[in-house]
């Protein structure tokens, strides 16, 4: 691989770390997880009888959805969130992301439709930020559910910008559907980041730690490759 390509990468599990560093490979970062508490009633019957938790976790999604309603006049009138097919708008989607994010793996239609759609075991769904008046594709989200949690497998806005319309909207939507928390695994930009920060998520642990390997297929500035703020990978890239 690293004779025909122009770089090649992995999540080694810890154990072989070693090995990737002795064949020169070099730790671009963590993919870290980070998870966003929707109703917090399943996390208070851990701890507090059946009957204050969920009055709490009443009172508590009622002020979330204060929060919701005051805010939406800021992205309600211009974009909405559907459950999508996979469609050329997708193409056309990643085509425009690639001028804004460095390394981004491919997100074509065929390969979303290859990578989630044809999973032989795990079922995913795919909402799409949709421009009301366009129709255009302006980000979407693959979640995945696993009982109460939602995990944002992977997600893509044209530019960066336009994820904060996009997790304005999945957010609320996930928690109206039952889910107690989302979560998302991200290594990239620390303005995506501070962007998923904004929406409430919080870091919960370091995930499988990213390798990277220059290769001979290219003439890519090694310095370019080591930055892992050059690199836009979720959980669709392990």
């Amino acid at each position: 691989c690293r004779g025909d390509a122009a770089f090649t990468y992995g999540l080694p599990n810890a154990g072989a770390l070693g090995v990737f560093r002795r064949l020169g490979f070099h730790a671009l970062g963590e993919m870290n997880r980070l998870t966003c508490v929707l109703r917090i009633g399943p996390y208070l019957e851990r701890v507090l009888p059946a009957r204050p938790s969920r009055a709490i976790d009443r009172l508590a999604t009622v002020a979330a959805r204060l929060v919701e309603t005051a805010s939406r006049p800021r992205f309600a009138g211009s974009h909405g969130l559907e459950s999508v097919e996979v469609d050329q708008r997708f193409d056309r989607l990643y085509e425009q992301a690639q001028r804004s994010h460095g390394f981004l793996g491919d997100r074509s239609a065929d390969f979303l439709r290859w990578r989630f759609m044809r999973h032989p075991a795990k079922a995913y769904s795919i909402f799409g930020l949709i421009e009301k008046s366009s129709r255009e594709l302006a980000g979407y989200a693959v979640v995945q559910s696993e009982g109460d949690h939602a995990h944002v497998t992977d997600f893509l806005a044209r530019r960066g910008d336009d994820a904060s319309p996009l997790f304005e909207l999945l957010l609320p939507m996930l928690r109206r559907r039952g889910f107690a928390a989302a979560s998302v695994r991200f290594l990239g930009s620390p303005r995506l980041v501070e962007l998923l920060r904004a929406h409430g998520f919080r870091f919960v642990h370091a995930g499988k730690t990213v390798m990277m390997a220059a290769g001979a297929g290219g003439n890519l500035p090694s310095e370019l490759l080591r930055d892992p703020e050059s690199w836009y990978l979720t959980g669709a890239d392990e």
